[in-house]
């Protein structure tokens, strides 16, 4: 099973076609809205980087990872599952979110999971902090 290595969320991941550099930009730590809305975000990106196990380099290896999104309450909202090869060392899998479900301010959680013998478990959590803007003069 490759081992996560980073997650970020972020607006924009460009990857030169030339070089195979990737560039994330308007990484995405804390949203602070203007006033309550019914989803938030616009478009955003959730990037990881995997690299195979030393003992697995050879040849390639197929695993099943998801994107689930907590909210302040704890509860799921929304999953993306996506079945991946991997055959050179690292593999960068990108994940397009447009727009979440707005549920109230508070910290929301991005979870990365990967499928183990029919299993799902936790490789990385990252939070994301929803604020609502003060009005003005308050």
């Amino acid at each position: 099973m490759p081992k996560l290595l980073w997650t970020v969320c972020c607006e924009r991941a460009i990857v030169d076609q030339e070089t195979n550099i990737l560039s994330l930009m308007g990484v995405i730590e804390a949203i602070r809205l203007p006033a309550p809305r019914t989803v938030f975000g616009g478009h955003m990106y959730v990037v990881s980087l995997w690299e195979k196990e030393p003992h697995d380099r050879e040849g390639t290896e197929d695993f099943t990872y998801r994107v689930r999104l907590i909210k302040p309450s704890g509860e799921y909202m929304g999953e993306h599952s996506v079945q991946v090869s991997i055959e050179a060392k690292r593999l960068r899998t990108i994940v397009a979110i447009t727009g979440v479900p707005f549920e109230g301010p508070g910290r929301y959680h991005w979870v990365v999971e990967t499928l183990v013998n029919d299993v799902w478990q936790r490789q990385s959590e990252l939070p994301l902090d929803v604020e609502l803007q003060e009005p003005a003069g308050a």
